[in-house]
């Protein structure tokens, strides 16, 4: 999953290196698709970030149950 957001994000700015020749030329105007596309790689990025958190504190509760158990032997 985290590489495919990671290929979507350098895709992106892959193509948007490429397209900002075609853009010079041409005169621009896509700054509104540009926008709406930052703000969905945000938002992926969030709640990616979000899960990983998650996951790394419920993996913390259950190491912490672990060592309790092993104090109380």
């Amino acid at each position: 999953m985290a590489a495919f957001i990671a290929k979507q994000v350098v895709g992106d700015k892959l193509s948007s290196v490429k397209g900002a020749i075609g853009k010079e030329e041409e005169g621009g105007g896509g700054n509104e698709k540009d926008d709406a596309e930052a703000a969905e790689i945000e938002e992926a990025r969030r709640e990616m970030e979000e899960k990983r958190k998650e996951k790394h504190r419920k993996l913390e509760e259950e190491r912490e149950v672990m060592r309790q158990g092993i104090r109380d032997k």
